[in-house]
């Protein structure tokens, strides 16, 4: 229900597409404990939320994931390249989902 709210209201302002100030929003569930990211290609965003809907998280780049996001928890960034984030369960086992929110520059 979030997700689709915020979308909706992100697609008012900007429409919808893949063009500079598109709306962004993707939702991932971890597999395994593995380190995984949303995006393999460079993805700029600005005014990005990241949320973790279930099970704790920890985020950071491709060598360590050492910031906790607890379920339910967000956070938020200014500008990033997605594709250089990563997160992982911070509890193995425990595979967790984490939504992104934001605008492509």
């Amino acid at each position: 229900m979030f997700e689709a709210t915020l979308k909706r209201i992100l697609q008012g302002f900007f429409g919808t597409g893949t063009h500079i100030g598109a709306p962004y929003s993707n939702t991932d569930t971890a597999v395994n404990d593995n380190p995984r990211r949303f995006e393999a290609a460079p993805l700029l965003l600005r005014d990005v939320v990241i949320r973790v809907a279930t099970n704790g998280q920890l985020l950071g780049d491709v060598t360590a994931q050492n910031f906790e996001l607890a379920a339910g928890g967000s956070t938020g960034v200014s500008f990033l390249d997605l594709s250089l984030f990563y997160f992982r369960n911070a509890t193995p086992g425990s595979n967790g989902t984490v939504e992104i929110f934001g605008t492509r520059c």
